[in-house]
């Protein structure tokens, strides 16, 4: 529009006029633009950006997981297993204590094999006693032996042992829950 202040070279305030070639370029108020604070900002939020993808790259091939997690199953669900040759023998209307008894000394007998131990006199005599009361005519020391084999056998690679052991009725099934630990070193 001729006779206009744009035309005549005049500064209108308008936002981002140019005086002339390579002059800087001004805002509303004749303020350098914010265009070079926002370059200089968008370049120092890559670089914090780069840092924090570095650092989480390194942290996690430090700590990179194995391609298959094994997850052990539970001890209560191993015992029962191991002890199935002595719970078969038990009579079909054993009680929770009577079950109990015999997973306790099962226990035992799993965690002498995990430490390499043979049955102590102890464990002995109440196996023994165990035995009698049930009416079973086994050798207690041969059976923990065959049971001990068939640790080695069926559970290899387990090495937590047997701290503590229950048995409770519930929905008419005998539910085992058995604590573990690991052996310390």
């Amino acid at each position: 529009m001729p006779g206009s202040d744009e035309a005549r070279g005049v500064r209108t305030g308008r936002a981002n006029s140019c005086d002339r070639a390579g002059a800087r370029v001004t805002g509303l108020r004749g303020r350098p633009s914010d265009m070079s604070n926002e370059h200089a900002r968008q370049k120092r939020l890559e670089r914090k950006r780069r840092k924090r993808e570095e650092r989480r790259r390194a942290s996690s091939a430090r700590a990179e997981p194995p391609d298959a997690l094994l997850v052990a199953p539970p001890m209560s669900e191993l015992l029962p297993r191991f002890a199935e040759p002595w719970i078969a023998r038990l009579p079909a209307d054993a009680d929770e204590g009577l079950l109990k008894s015999v997973l306790s000394v099962a226990a035992f007998v799993w965690n002498g094999a995990v430490v390499g131990e043979r049955p102590g006199p102890d464990l002995l005599a109440v196996g023994r006693e165990l035995f009698r009361a049930l009416g079973w005519a086994a050798d207690f020391e041969e059976e923990a032996r065959a049971l001990g084999r068939r640790r080695a056998t069926l559970f290899p690679e387990e090495r937590r042992l047997f701290v503590g052991v229950d048995v409770a009725r519930e929905r008419g099934r005998m539910r085992v829950y058995a604590a573990s630990a690991l052996p310390s070193a």
